[in-house]
C-alpha cells in the first residue's frame, strides 16, 4: 500500500511510490492499484479499507 510508510516526508519518501512512478509507463510492465472493491477476505476489512480510503484518498 503506497500510503503506509512511516518515513519522513510520507509518501514522497515512499520507495514504493518511486518506483510506481519511474516504471509506470516502461513497456512491458503494468502498474495494479487495488481498492476497497478488491477485498474479498471479510466484509469488516472492506469497510476498514473504505474509512482508510475516505475524502483524503
Amino acid at each position: 500500500d503506497p500510503k503506509q510508510t512511516d518515513l519522513p516526508g510520507g509518501m514522497n519518501a515512499s520507495g514504493l511510490n518511486d518506483a510506481v512512478g519511474r516504471l509506470e509507463g516502461v513497456e512491458g510492465l503494468s502498474i495494479c492499484r487495488f481498492g476497497s472493491g478488491d477485498v474479498v477476505r471479510h466484509p469488516i476489512v472492506g469497510r476498514i479499507v473504505e474509512a482508510y480510503e475516505g475524502v483524503d484518498a
